[in-house]
């Protein structure tokens, strides 16, 4: 796919009881772009990966997918609504939610089934994916019966095994230990890397760094702060700040310290460190 795939026209959206979930939000994605979508709670951020994801319709404003405007009419139409759907996958925040197979294997293999794949090719896809993320062992098991992490890499497997163009993962390393979000973090690295299209929602600036090429930013008002480059995002520590993505905490002023001493001891000692500091966690 070639161009732009998504592109919002001041999209806004409200919930019931006029409770703003979104406002006035125009933003282009093109296909193969890798956007982390950053923003306090209650941004708005999963409100906008639904409406990527035809889950939700925008109350005022357009969105365009594939080139066409998205209605719930539109969606009606079968023809396009496997296009879409054989396209787009979304990894829910609440993945209780999203889980509903009495097997982990069913689960897995729910999406290929519902794009006709043969039998073989949906045991293919339903191993493979089981292996990258490490779950072969849970295959047989009832998805309730998983602890928070292990569930949220069998909600990223459901997506995964459908192989779409466009991947929507909203915080996909909430109840993830480091080693299995290393994992995660290589994953979604290799799928930027085979040109997928990706629209990751965290508030993690250094896993936003990671897995992106670009920042879209909601401000607590719903509206689009900044959407740009992650370098030149990144830079305007003020408009983080302000936002609240960058976590102030004693922990992280006792870890500020320590390495501006160590810093003076080196420079003492008459040595000059070389390439950049490595990055605190926000």
């Amino acid at each position: 796919m070639e161009g732009v795939i998504f592109d919002l026209r001041h999209v806004s959206y409200c919930y019931e009881g006029g409770i703003s979930g979104l406002t006035d939000v125009t933003v282009p994605i093109a296909a193969g772009d890798a956007v982390a979508l950053l923003g306090p709670n209650g941004s708005g951020k999963t409100t906008l990966l639904k409406i990527l994801d035809g889950l939700y319709y925008p109350t005022a404003g357009e969105f365009y997918a594939f080139g066409e405007l998205i209605s719930e009419r539109r969606l009606a139409d079968r023809s396009f609504n496997k296009l879409f759907r054989t396209n787009v996958g979304l990894t829910f925040q609440d993945v209780d939610a999203q889980l509903f197979s009495p097997t982990v294997a069913d689960e897995l293999a729910f999406g290929p089934r519902q794009l006709g794949l043969d039998a073989e090719e949906i045991r293919a896809r339903v191993n493979k994916t089981a292996d990258i993320l490490g779950i072969t062992a849970l295959l047989n098991r009832y998805p309730y019966s998983l602890s928070g992490g292990e569930k949220r890499k069998v909600a990223i497997g459901s997506v995964f095994a459908i192989d779409p163009a466009v991947y929507l993962l909203d915080e996909p390393t909430a109840n993830l230990d480091p080693k299995t979000a290393d994992r995660l973090i290589d994953l979604i690295i290799s799928l930027r890397e085979d040109g997928k299209t990706l629209v990751v929602a965290t508030q993690d600036l250094d896993f936003a760094g990671y897995v992106a090429e670009k920042f879209l930013v909601l401000g607590q008002d719903k509206r689009l702060a900044v959407f740009a480059d992650k370098g030149t995002v990144a830079a305007d520590t003020a408009l983080l700040d302000e936002i609240g993505l960058i976590r102030r905490s004693p922990w992280r002023a006792a870890q500020e310290r320590s390495r501006c001493a160590s810093a003076k001891v080196e420079g003492e000692k008459g040595s000059v460190r070389n390439g950049p500091a490595v990055p605190l966690l926000p």
